[in-house]
């Protein structure tokens, strides 16, 4: 469980005409409020400012926005001109407005979604991890080697299964060093075999958590909460609050042994 005692390393807002602006991260993005795409589609000088914001932060966010398909037309609209979407096509009584209807997909993640034929690959192997070569690498050698000796390394299932849901667990992360018991008849057919082939598979493993349909982001406020599963989850502090100073209480609860 996190929490945010203090207020957010954020940029800090601004105002462009009535339009309020709150940037999303050091480098790109920005939340618009007090403004609705339906006046702008019709207002040139509000469409201009909106048209400039984007040209400075690159993504813009809204919300609330209540407008109807031809307002969202005609806004766009004055961008430049429409495409029709070369497999959907476009809605028949607003040209260039393409409607992408989904339904709701599967909520099963990175495991779940690996090929059949790495799930049994990967069914049996165990895997080292490390605070040595995470954490301690950024360490002189004396204090990393005094680091490994409290926290000495641990073997854990590659698949794990959640003592609580029973579901099957991709556990991989940044601790993970190689496979321990890789070295087998049925991985490698001579001893120069076995590193590069552990190591393309670990990469890819590990890799399932770039994916993003596997992520959320959240942005913290003051007395923010957040609590993550970390028998089943990743997390990462994005360092995107220069020059602010981002403060958090963590509290942990203490694992239970992967099986």
């Amino acid at each position: 469980m996190v929490i945010a005692t203090a207020a957010p390393a954020v940029m800090r807002g601004e105002r462009r005409g009535s339009i309020s602006v709150e940037p999303a991260t050091c480098s790109i993005g920005a939340l618009l409020g007090n403004v609705t795409l339906g006046d702008a589609a019709h207002d040139r000088g509000l469409f201009e400012e909106i048209r400039a914001l984007l040209l400075r932060y690159k993504v813009l966010f809204l919300h609330d926005q209540d407008i109807t398909r031809a307002e969202h037309v005609a806004f766009a609209r004055r961008f430049g001109d429409l495409e029709d979407h070369p497999v959907v096509g476009s809605d028949p009584d607003n040209p260039g407005l393409v409607r992408i209807y989904k339904g709701p997909d599967s909520r099963d993640m990175a495991y779940e979604r690996l090929p059949g034929h790495v799930k049994t690959r990967i069914a049996d192997l165990r895997a080292r991890h490390s605070i040595e070569a995470s954490f301690g690498a950024a360490m002189p050698i004396e204090k990393r080697l005094a680091l490994k000796a409290q926290y000495p390394d641990a073997e854990h299932p590659v698949v794990r299964t959640h003592p609580e849901t029973n579901e099957k667990v991709l556990f991989v992360n940044a601790f993970t060093t190689h496979f321990t018991n890789w070295h087998t008849p049925a991985n490698m057919r001579f001893g120069q075999d076995a590193n590069p082939g552990a190591s393309l598979l670990l990469d890819d493993l590990i890799s399932q958590a770039f994916v993003p349909e596997y992520q959320v982001r959240f942005r913290f406020r003051r007395d923010s909460v957040a609590i993550f599963d970390n028998r089943c989850t990743q997390h990462y502090a994005v360092q995107d609050f220069h020059p602010a100073v981002r403060r958090l209480e963590r509290a942990g609860i203490i694992g239970d042994k992967p099986h």
